[in-house]
């Protein structure tokens, strides 16, 4: 199981780096012409997302996490851990859920360093053009880092069209696109 896990883990590994290389050129080119167009960071960011999903992003498909996957409710989070790394969102984010109990998003997917992280997340909806996608931004804080970091997520369903409602879209869905977009500070 180890050794399945490693190269698992060293596959992703290669391919979040080439996202985050190719996303980083593509924001790159894009922080030259717009930086002085926006009146609150808010604005940058959406437009910052916008162009990387916009943009020619390579799409990849992730394996969902092989291992046991156990959920422990606590007082105000949902936590689920993946062998060693333990991923916490709030019991206000449950409704997506789905995707870190069936193994689609996973700590070492992100990837999450520590042993237990604490993750916001925010569904893209002014991105959503397609029944079959689902487009999140993820906010990850880590313990001993001071600053969390931003990832860029997709989730694809060929399936699934307007009327699935999400937990039902995660069931045939994998990860299509994910990238460390930035550091908050």
């Amino acid at each position: 199981m180890t050794k399945y896990f490693f190269i698992i883990f060293a596959s992703l590994t290669i391919l979040i780096i080439q996202s985050c290389k190719q996303s980083s050129s593509i924001f790159k080119q894009n922080d030259k012409d717009n930086s002085s167009k926006f009146d609150t960071q808010g604005e940058y960011e959406q437009n910052y997302i916008t162009n990387c999903f916009k943009g020619k992003y390579q799409t990849h498909s992730y394996p969902k996490y092989p291992g046991q996957i156990i959920v422990e409710k606590q007082s105000d989070l949902i936590c689920i851990r993946y062998d060693s790394i333990s991923v916490c969102i709030n019991r206000g984010d449950s409704s997506y859920l789905s995707m870190f109990t069936s193994g689609l998003v996973y700590g070492q997917l992100l990837p999450i360093l520590s042993t237990a992280s604490n993750i916001e997340l925010e569904e893209l909806t002014y991105l959503k053009t397609k029944p079959t996608q689902h487009r999140f931004k993820f906010t990850v804080f880590q313990p001993n880092f001071m600053n969390p970091s931003v990832f860029l997520l997709e989730l694809t369903n060929t399936k699934a069209d307007k009327n699935t409602d999400f937990k039902t879209f995660t069931k045939d869905a994998e990860v299509t696109f994910i990238s460390k977009a930035w550091i908050q500070i």
